[in-house]
C-alpha cells in the first residue's frame, strides 16, 4: 500500500512538472512574439512590400473615395472584401492615417487567435497546460507563416473570425446560435474570400449534426452574402463583384503545390506536430460516436476547413507563406488534442519505467520541435538604419518635381505630398489574370499613364516592363544616383524590394495649372 502511495505521489509530481514545462514553453513563444511585435508596431515604413498599399485603401475610405472602380495607374482596386480596411479606417480616425492603425487591428486579432486556440484545445481536452502549449506552438510558426501576423494585412483578422465561428458552432444548438455562427462566417468571408472555404465544411457539419442550428447558420450566411454582394455591386457599378470574385478565379494556379504544401509546408517544418495531429484526428474520429460526437464533428470540420484554406492559398499563384496561417492554426489545435491523448496514455502505462520513459520521449520530441521552429528574432525587426534610410527616401521624393509615381510603394509618395497612385501589386495581380474588361482598361491606361502632364518623376524597384519602358525612354531620363545606399530599407518579410531607379521628366516640363491630385497623407 505504501509503495503504491509513493508511486502515485511520484507520478503526480512528474505530471505537475510536465504541466509546468508545457506552460513555460508555450508562454515563452507567445512572449517572443510579443517582443517582436513591440519592436515593429511603430516602425514608420513598410514591414512587407505591399503594406503601404493597404494604408492607401484606408486613406481612400477616410476621404470618401471608392475602393472598387475601373482600374488605372492612378488607382487599381485590390482583390479583397472591405471589412479589414473599413475597421482599420475606424481606428485611423483616432490615430491618424499610417501603418499604426492597420497593425493595431492585426496585432489585437493575432492575440485573439492565440486565445481562440487556447479555448478550443482546453474545451476539447480539459488540459490547460496543453492548451497554453498549443497557443505557443502557433506563435512559434510566426516566421514559418511569413512573419505576417502583425502587419497591416487582412490575414490575422480573417483567421480570428474563422476561429470564433468554430468556437461558436461547436456549442451551437439553437437557431439563435446558428445565426451567430453564420454572421461570424460572413464577417470572415467579408474580410477575405477564403472564409467560404472554412464555412462550407463547418455549415455542412452543423446541418448534419444539429439541423436547426445548421439551417440558421447557412441561411444567415447565404442571405448576408447575397445582400452584401448585390448592394456593393450596385454602389460600385459591378466592380466589387469583379475584383472580389472573378479576378481571383481568373488568376493561374500552381499544380506543384498539390503535394508541395503537404511535404514542404506542413510535414517538413512540423514533423512532431504532424504526428500529434494524426493522433488528434484519430481521437476526433473515434469520439464522433460518443457523448460529445456532435461537438467534435463540428470542430473537426472547421479545422479541416482551415487546413484546406491554407492549401488553396498555396495553390493560388502569388500565395506567399502568409496563406499557411490558417493551416498552422488547424494543425496546432489538432496536435493539442493529440498531445493530451498521448499524455494520458503515458500516465496510464502499467509500469513506472514505461510511464516515465513515454513522458520523457514526449517532452524531448516537443523540445526538438520547438527548437526546430525557432527563428532569428533580430532579422524580423527593422533597424534604426532602416528608419533613417526611409526618412531620407521620403525627403528625396518630396524634392522631386511634380507628382511622383512610386510604383511598388505608393504610400511613400502620398506621405511626401506627391500624389497617390496605384499599388504595383494590385496592378500586377490584374495584369496576370485572364483577359477581361478591367484588364483591357488597365492596359489601355498604362500605355500613356506616365505621359500625364502632372507627373514629374517615376521611381521603380526593378527595371520597367516594356510598356512603361517606352514612355520612360520618350519623356524621362534616368538619374545615375543610387536611391538608397547600403543594405538598409529592405522590408523584413516577403520579397526584398526597395526603390532603386529614379526617372525624372525631360524638359520642357510644364506642371499643370489645374489643382493637383488630392494627397491623402497626414
Amino acid at each position: 500500500m505504501q509503495t503504491d502511495t509513493r508511486m502515485a505521489a511520484a507520478d503526480g509530481r512528474t505530471d505537475r512538472v510536465v504541466s509546468v514545462l508545457f506552460t513555460v514553453a508555450g508562454a515563452s513563444f507567445v512572449g517572443l512574439y510579443l517582443w517582436v511585435v513591440a519592436h515593429r508596431l511603430f516602425y514608420p515604413y513598410e514591414l512587407q512590400w505591399m503594406e503601404g498599399g493597404s494604408v492607401e485603401l484606408v486613406s481612400r475610405l477616410l476621404h470618401g473615395r471608392p475602393l472598387y472602380v475601373s482600374p488605372t495607374l492612378r488607382f487599381t482596386p485590390w482583390p479583397y472584401p472591405p471589412l479589414y480596411h473599413a475597421l482599420s479606417a475606424v481606428v485611423a480616425w483616432f490615430t491618424g492615417v499610417g501603418f499604426l492603425p492597420l497593425r493595431l487591428v492585426s496585432v489585437v486579432a493575432s492575440l485573439g487567435v492565440l486565445v481562440a486556440i487556447f479555448v478550443l484545445v482546453r474545451a476539447e481536452t480539459g488540459d490547460r497546460a496543453v492548451a497554453v502549449l498549443a497557443a505557443g506552438a502557433y506563435a512559434a510558426t510566426f516566421h514559418l507563416a511569413g512573419a505576417w501576423a502583425d502587419i497591416g494585412r487582412v490575414d490575422s483578422l480573417w483567421l480570428l473570425l474563422c476561429l470564433i465561428a468554430i468556437v461558436v458552432a461547436r456549442r451551437a444548438s439553437t437557431g439563435r446560435d446558428g445565426i451567430v455562427a453564420g454572421v461570424t462566417l460572413f464577417l470572415a468571408a467579408f474580410t477575405k474570400q477564403d472564409g467560404l472555404i472554412v464555412a462550407v465544411p463547418l455549415a455542412a457539419a452543423l446541418l448534419a449534426t444539429r439541423r436547426r442550428a445548421g439551417e440558421a447558420a447557412l441561411g444567415s450566411l447565404a442571405l448576408l452574402l447575397v445582400a452584401s454582394t448585390w448592394a456593393m455591386n450596385v454602389v460600385t457599378h459591378g466592380w466589387y463583384g469583379f475584383f472580389v470574385g472573378r479576378e481571383l478565379v481568373a488568376q493561374p494556379f500552381l499544380g506543384r503545390q498539390l503535394t508541395g504544401f503537404w511535404i514542404h509546408d506542413i510535414l517538413g517544418p512540423l514533423p512532431v506536430l504532424v504526428a500529434l495531429t494524426i493522433l488528434g484526428c484519430t481521437v476526433l474520429v473515434r469520439s464522433a460516436r460518443g457523448e460529445c460526437a456532435t461537438q467534435r464533428i463540428v470542430v473537426a470540420a472547421g479545422l479541416a476547413g482551415l487546413v484546406a484554406a491554407g492549401w488553396v492559398g498555396r495553390l493560388h499563384s502569388g500565395g506567399f507563406a502568409n496563406v499557411l496561417m490558417p493551416a498552422y492554426a488547424g494543425v496546432v489545435v489538432l496536435a493539442g488534442i493529440g498531445l493530451s491523448c498521448a499524455r494520458r496514455r503515458a500516465v496510464r502505462a502499467k509500469h513506472a519505467v514505461a510511464r516515465h520513459a513515454a513522458t520523457a520521449c514526449l517532452v524531448v520530441a516537443l523540445a526538438w520541435q520547438f527548437a526546430h521552429a525557432a527563428y532569428p528574432v533580430a532579422a524580423q525587426i527593422p533597424t534604426a538604419s532602416d528608419a533613417r534610410a526611409g526618412d531620407r527616401f521620403v525627403e528625396l521624393v518630396r524634392r522631386l518635381p511634380g507628382h511622383v509615381v512610386v510604383l511598388i510603394h505608393p504610400w511613400y509618395a502620398t506621405v511626401a505630398h506627391k500624389g497617390d497612385f496605384a499599388a504595383g501589386a494590385a496592378v500586377q495581380d490584374l495584369l496576370r489574370s485572364r483577359p477581361s474588361l478591367a484588364r483591357r482598361a488597365l492596359v489601355r491606361d498604362e500605355r500613356t499613364a506616365l505621359l500625364a502632364p502632372d507627373i514629374g518623376a517615376v521611381i521603380l524597384d526593378q527595371a520597367p516592363d516594356p510598356v512603361l519602358a517606352r514612355q520612360l525612354a520618350v519623356a524621362y531620363r534616368a538619374l545615375p544616383q543610387e536611391v538608397i545606399a547600403g543594405r538598409a530599407f529592405f522590408p523584413v518579410t516577403d520579397l526584398r524590394l526597395r526603390p532603386s531607379f529614379i526617372y525624372v521628366r525631360l524638359p520642357p516640363y510644364d506642371p499643370p495649372l489645374r489643382p493637383p491630385l488630392r494627397s491623402t497623407g497626414r
